[in-house]
C-alpha cells in the first residue's frame, strides 16, 4: 500500500461550461514515512520529557522558546502559553535575568552547548536556584534546528555544600580553639557553662564534662557586685573587660585578664556570652619586678649623689683624724680613740666607693682579689643581720 497525493481541477470552455477534469497523482508514500517517524519522535521525546523530575524545554534555533514540560509549568504555576517565546524569562529572579539573556545570546550565536545557574519563582513567590543545560540538534548540513534542554535543581545541593563548608569552617575553629592558650568559656545568661576548651579544663580544674553543672559566676569567688556588674552588662548585649583574681587547685593565686563578648541567636537577642581568660600572673610579676628595678635604679642614682658628699665629709674626718693621732704622745688617752675613729672612717670611706661603683651605668672594670678580706667584711653585716644565738664558722 502506497500514498498518493491526487490532485484535480475542472477545465472550462469559452462559455463556462466544464468540459473535462485534469490531475495529477503524487506518491506521498515516503513524505508520509517520514512525517510518522518523526510524530514518533515527537511524542517518545514528550512521553520522557514528562517524566523526567527536571524540567524540560525546546527552543527554535533562533532562541524564542516553543516547548515546556509541565513540570515547568507545575513549577512556576504559570501557563505553559504565557510562557513561550521569552515569556519564561519573566519567572527568573530579577538579579539573573541579564545575566541570563547574555548567556544565551551569545551561546546561541556561537551554536555550542548552553549551561548557565539562574534561580526560578516558584509557583508560592519562593525562589529555587536550578542549573541548565541545552544542547543544539543540527541536520545534515550542520544547520541548528532545535535546542533541547533541562532545568535540574540544585538548590538541596548548594545549600548541603554551604553547610559542609560551614561544618569544615566550624571544625577549623574548633580545633584552633582547643589548641589556644588562653581558656574559651561558652555561657547562658545564668552564667551556666555549655562548652569550655582545653586550656579552661586545665587553669580551673573543672573537667568539660562536668562544666555544664557550674555557673561560669561561681569562679569569680564572694566579689557578689562583680558577679552582678557582668551580668547586667552581659544582658544589656554589652562587652564587659576586666582583672579578675582567682584561686586554681594547689592554692595557688592566678591573675586573668577577662573578657566576656554577648552572644546573640538567630533572631539577634542575647542568648550567652563568649568568655575568654588570658593568664597574666607571670606578666604583673614581671612589671613588678620592673617597677622595682626603676627604683633601684633610681636609688642608685640618688645614693651616687649622696656619696660623693659623704666623702667629702669623710676626708675632713679622715685628715683631722691622721693629723691628731700625728700630735699625741703614744701613751695619750685620746689616741686609742683616734684610731679607731680613723679605721671606722677610712672603712666608711670604702663602702661609698663601693655604692659608687654600683650606681655608675658602665662595666664594671675585672682584676684578680684577695677573697677573704671580703668574706670577712660580708660576715660583719650578716653578724649583724643574725641572733645572737648563732654563730658562723
Amino acid at each position: 500500500v502506497r500514498w498518493i497525493n491526487a490532485l484535480g481541477d475542472t477545465v472550462y470552455d469559452e462559455s463556462g461550461s466544464p468540459m473535462r477534469m485534469t490531475g495529477i497523482c503524487i506518491d506521498t508514500t515516503e513524505r508520509k514515512r517520514a512525517e510518522a517517524r518523526l510524530q514518533e519522535s515527537e511524542n517518545r521525546f514528550r512521553r520522557v520529557a514528562e517524566s523526567l523530575p527536571q524540567l524540560v524545554w525546546t527552543c527554535r534555533p533562533d532562541g524564542p522558546c516553543d516547548y515546556l514540560s509541565p513540570q515547568w509549568v507545575a513549577f512556576t504555576g504559570v501557563p505553559e502559553g504565557q510562557q513561550l517565546g521569552y515569556g519564561w524569562l519573566d519567572q527568573l529572579h530579577p538579579d539573573d535575568r541579564e545575566r541570563t539573556i547574555a548567556a544565551w545570546r551569545e551561546t546561541a550565536a556561537r551554536g555550542e552547548r548552553f549551561s548557565v545557574e539562574f534561580r526560578i519563582r516558584r509557583y508560592d513567590g519562593a525562589y529555587r536556584l536550578f542549573r541548565t543545560l541545552a544542547v543544539p540538534v543540527r541536520d545534515e548540513a550542520g544547520t541548528i534546528v532545535k535546542w533541547f534542554g533541562s532545568n535540574t535543581d540544585i538548590q538541596d545541593i548548594r545549600e548541603a555544600e554551604a553547610l559542609i563548608r560551614a561544618l569544615a569552617d566550624q571544625e577549623r575553629l574548633r580545633l584552633a580553639v582547643e589548641q589556644a592558650s588562653d581558656a574559651v568559656v561558652m555561657i547562658d545568661l545564668d552564667g551556666t557553662m555549655r562548652y569550655v576548651n582545653a586550656a579552661f579544663e586545665s587553669m580551673s580544674g573543672i573537667r568539660r564534662d562536668q562544666a555544664g553543672r557550674h555557673s561560669y559566676f561561681e569562679l569569680l569567688g564572694r566579689d557578689a557586685a562583680l558577679a552582678g556588674t557582668i551580668r547586667d552588662t552581659l544582658g544589656a548585649g554589652r562587652s564587659w573587660h576586666g582583672p579578675v583574681t582567682r584561686n586554681v587547685p594547689g592554692g595557688k593565686l592566678v591573675e586573668l585578664e577577662v573578657t566576656i563578648s554577648p552572644a546573640r541567636d538567630a533572631s539577634g537577642s542575647v542568648s550567652g556570652g563568649l568568655v575568654t581568660e588570658r593568664d597574666i600572673t607571670r606578666e604583673l610579676a614581671l612589671q613588678r619586678q620592673f617597677r622595682q628595678a626603676q627604683k633601684m635604679e633610681a636609688l642608685g642614682t640618688l645614693a651616687g649623689g649622696v656619696s660623693h658628699d659623704f666623702n667629702n665629709i669623710l676626708s675632713a674626718i679622715i685628715v683631722n683624724a691622721e693629723l691628731g693621732l700625728m700630735e699625741l704622745d703614744p701613751g695619750h688617752p685620746v689616741k686609742d680613740p683616734l684610731v679607731s675613729v680613723l679605721q671606722a672612717a677610712n672603712r666608711g670611706k670604702e663602702l661609698v666607693k663601693q655604692i659608687i661603683t654600683f650606681s655608675r651605668h658602665k662595666a664594671w672594670e675585672r682584676a684578680p682579689v684577695e677573697i677573704a678580706p671580703i668574706v670577712r667584711e660580708g660576715l660583719k653585716f650578716l653578724e649583724a643581720a643574725l641572733p645572737k644565738n648563732c654563730a658562723i664558722r
